[in-house]
């Protein structure tokens, strides 16, 4: 969830950073927030051997000062935005702080024309300097900003899937429809609990996967986040008021294909659609999905992880043909799918 920065890309080609030096802009951040557990940067090419970390510095006088904090290192800098992880969260209280990050590598990006951003040489072998040093300055803003888990008040069931051991199927969760274990937990380099579930593609059935924990349920909100391979296949995200077996499927569903977000389900093994609108997701792209239920009201939502939840929801619609409890769970299709936050309230 989006903490403060910048989260969107500018117009203009800048350096961030130049190879073996740091590069930081200064944004404000309104309350005092716990729990940041990453910062998030955007680099317009991909760089396979580069080594990143993040940097926080204080700000003294619109100058950065002293070195706050450090992120994990990310080796492997991808097309589009990246993600850089504390070993554990970490708490800000309000005031104005430079975001940037260091590197071994030149890392082309996208900033805008207005903004205070600072940088200088810093061999990346020896870590970013503490305080910053002397800085060289230019009117400019990078894309990047301070990352927390979404708030989950009112969640009764929340993984991350690090629990979990790696290389077999969660152990409370239980295989539903075409049961061939394609379902798996893996390691990260990041993510919430740098693990994920992965649903692994072999053939076009309806797999599924429920959390045992959950039981039966009627009314339900689920908040999901992922990434497809490739969207344009089919993969049912989220199930819910799930039952029946490999031929007589049954429940909710809500997923990608044909660049459209789709709420169909399954009755009897008959699949239709309930309503859609079109989206155009991209490949390797993580995104969060609310999908909430409540009697005959079904209600979807999706955002790309780096943005804020939206106020407002893509689908809205009335059904009655699924009107009692089931499983809620993950499903898979025609893509290979990774999962590595899954919540129910």
């Amino acid at each position: 969830m989006f903490v403060f920065g910048k989260n969107a890309a500018g117009t203009v080609s800048t350096t961030f950073p130049t190879a073996n030096g740091k590069s930081v802009s200064l944004f404000t951040l309104g309350t005092t927030t716990n729990g940041i557990d990453k910062l998030v940067f955007y680099s317009y090419s991909a760089y396979g051997s580069a080594k990143v970390k993040g940097v926080i510095y204080a700000n003294s006088s619109g100058d950065p000062g002293s070195l706050l904090h450090t992120t994990d290192e990310l080796v492997g800098v991808s097309a589009g935005w990246n993600e850089l992880s504390f070993s554990s969260p970490i708490n800000l209280t309000a005031d104005d702080y430079f975001l940037g990050i260091i590197s071994d590598t030149s890392i082309n990006s996208r900033g805008t024309t207005t903004g205070n951003n600072k940088y200088n040489d810093d061999t990346y072998s020896d870590g970013p300097t503490d305080p910053f040093g002397t800085p060289g300055s230019s009117s400019t803003q990078k894309p990047i900003f301070a990352s927390k888990p979404s708030d989950e008040t009112g969640a009764n069931y929340v993984t991350d899937f690090s629990e979990y051991t790696v290389d077999v199927q969660p152990s409370d969760w239980t295989d539903r429809w075409h049961t061939t274990d394609q379902f798996k937990v893996r390691s990260a380099s990041s993510g919430f609990g740098q693990k994920f579930l992965e649903f692994l593609h072999v053939s076009d059935e309806r797999y599924a996967l429920s959390w045992d924990d959950v039981g039966s349920a009627e009314n339900v909100d689920v908040l999901i986040r992922f990434r497809e391979e490739n969207p344009a296949d089919y993969t049912p995200i989220a199930i819910v008021r799930g039952s029946g077996d490999s031929s007589s499927e049954q429940g909710y569903r809500v997923g990608l294909y044909n660049n459209e977000l789709q709420l169909s389900k399954y009755v009897n093994a008959v699949n239709s659609t309930v309503d859609s609108i079109a989206w155009v997701p991209s490949a390797e792209t993580y995104y969060r999905l609310r999908f909430r239920v409540n009697e005959y009201s079904l209600k979807v939502r999706m955002w790309e992880d780096h943005l804020p939840e939206p106020d407002t929801w893509d689908i809205e619609a009335t059904d009655c043909e699924i009107a009692t409890g089931g499983w809620v769970g993950v499903g898979g299709y025609g893509c290979d799918c990774d999962y590595d936050f899954f919540s129910v309230g």
